[in-house]
């Protein structure tokens, strides 16, 4: 039941008389009222308060919102929950989605914005297929109506920790003690040199098979973590170059190369791996990924930097998600769209 003011008169009328009331009132001065006209739909209720201003001219205000903070239950359910996490979402999802509900997931430019959004009171399907027919002979439903649209869970995807330190780290050359410093609080995210990359054992795996394949078409040496360690301690490069002479048989013409060589302190030549494989979470609580990791080094007036770089992170977050809207669509049962719902 609607409350209304006790100095006033509330009034409930169909649309005609309210036109009628209106009307009346136009043309005299008049207490303020409450006039409550049926909605269409036969179940709901409009309320409005009808007053003069300064000048005798009426004035109209819609006060349904207003007076419906005094009824048992609102007319229908609105606004939008942040969840902390994914799994809270599909949970938030399951306990009010409807047969018309859906999923947005949204990547805007560089990852600078990873959210999915439920909008529980989504439009209804104007074509719905059948399992007798052909996906591209989807039956119309004129019956199907819109809806507000105004029921709505979210998450943004807030990346790990570890990633932001990886791709921090990614940005500038580090001195010895840096690269030492960085080792030492983030070795626990260096993966032991898998078997079929340290010898001729074949990978099982499809995942395997792709990474053993990028590392060579990367022309890749990569190393464990042991071996990350003992070079954070620091080893001898010697410098030095040799010439090659080129000579075009047909033409005569000489060309003079010159070739760097890095030896180590015995004057051996230097190896030094050149990659190695990180296992960390692309997002707070996420699942982890085995991304492979760069490994660089350059004399600099004599010193030596190292440079890491995570190999193509952007393309394993983009992937990371992707899945992680493909299992809420797949925990809740509701179609997925990329994108933006209407606002």
């Amino acid at each position: 039941m609607r409350a209304t003011n006790p100095n006033h008169t509330g009034k409930t009328m169909d649309l005609t008389a309210a036109i009628n009331r209106i009307s009346e009132m136009s043309g005299q001065f008049s207490d303020p009222e409450i006039l409550t006209i049926p909605h269409s739909n036969g179940e709901d209720k409009l309320s409005f308060v009808i007053t003069r201003d300064a000048q005798g001219g009426m004035v109209t205000k819609d006060v349904t919102k207003d007076l419906e903070r005094f009824d048992d239950h609102p007319l229908r359910r609105e606004g939008t929950a942040v969840m902390g996490n994914l799994d809270s979402l599909i949970a938030h999802v399951n306990r009010f989605k409807t047969p018309e509900s859906a999923l947005f997931g949204e990547r805007v430019g560089n990852n600078e914005v990873l959210k999915i959004t439920g909008v529980i009171d989504y439009h209804d399907r104007v074509n719905k297929p059948e399992e007798d027919k052909c996906p591209d002979d989807l039956p119309m439903h004129p019956d199907a109506n819109p809806q507000h649209c105004k029921h709505r869970v979210t998450h943004e995807f807030p990346l790990s920790d570890e990633i932001k330190a990886w791709t921090k780290v990614a940005k500038n050359p580090l001195d010895l003690l840096s690269f030492a410093l960085f080792l030492e609080d983030n070795i626990l995210d260096v993966l032991p040199l898998p078997d079929f990359l340290s010898s001729e054992t074949e990978p099982e795996s499809n995942s395997d098979k792709n990474l053993k394949e990028l590392v060579y078409k990367l022309d890749g040496k990569p190393c464990g973590y042991r071996k990350l360690m003992e070079l954070s301690k620091g080893i001898q490069i010697n410098e030095g170059s040799k010439s090659q002479t080129f000579i075009n048989k047909d033409t005569g013409e000489q060309q003079i190369g010159f070739e760097s060589e890095h030896e180590d302190a015995e004057g051996n030549k230097l190896e030094v791996p050149n990659m190695f494989l990180i296992a960390i979470p692309i997002f707070e609580g996420g699942a982890v990924y085995r991304i492979p990791v760069r490994l660089r080094y350059r004399k600099n007036r004599g010193d030596l930097v190292w440079l890491i770089e995570p190999y193509q992170l952007d393309r394993y977050i983009k992937d990371a998600f992707t899945e992680a809207c493909a299992d809420a669509a797949g925990f809740t049962g509701l179609p997925l769209f990329f994108g933006q719902p209407e606002t």
